[in-house]
Order: C-alpha cells, then sequence, then structure tokens
C-alpha cells in the first residue's frame, strides 16, 4: 500500500513567512523521501483583506516547480470589513 500525502493549510496562499515555511516545509518532505503529493491551499478574504493574486500565482508556481499539485481546496469571503482591519 502506498500512502501519499496531502497537506492542507489555511492562510498560506499569498507571500510571507507562513508561505516560506510550508515550502521549507514540503520540500524536506519531498528531500527526505516522504510521499507528499499536494499542498490544499485555503483562503479566507474580505473585502479589505486578501492575498494579491501575483503571490497566489507565485506560490502555486514554486510549488509546482518542486513537484507539488495544488489544490484551493477552500475559499471564503466576506462583503465587510476584516476585524483585523480595525
Amino acid at each position: 500500500m502506498c500512502v501519499v500525502w496531502l497537506c492542507v493549510l489555511a492562510c498560506a496562499e499569498g507571500s510571507g513567512v507562513k508561505s516560506d515555511r510550508v515550502f521549507d516545509m514540503v520540500a524536506g518532505m519531498k528531500a527526505g523521501g516522504i510521499p507528499i503529493a499536494g499542498v490544499g491551499l485555503q483562503m479566507h478574504i474580505s473585502v479589505d483583506a486578501y492575498p494579491s493574486p501575483v503571490d497566489v500565482a507565485a506560490n502555486i508556481k514554486r510549488l509546482g516547480d518542486i513537484g507539488i499539485e495544488v489544490h484551493i481546496t477552500e475559499v471564503s469571503g466576506g462583503a465587510t470589513p476584516s476585524r483585523d482591519a480595525e
């Protein structure tokens, strides 16, 4: 039996410390022979808080460049300002 891992994470879809750590973790898993096949990205956005589409595309590309399949596993959007903006 072959086990293939899919790691699903929230708030790591754009650029930043969390997405860099996810990339490093996944690259390390692959280098160590752990059969990780993909990453699922969750996006929780609002009208005033969302990642740059360019950053999301770049993050997906760098994961793909090391052979990782990327899935957008959840997207939620709010029509009111986020609590972080207060």
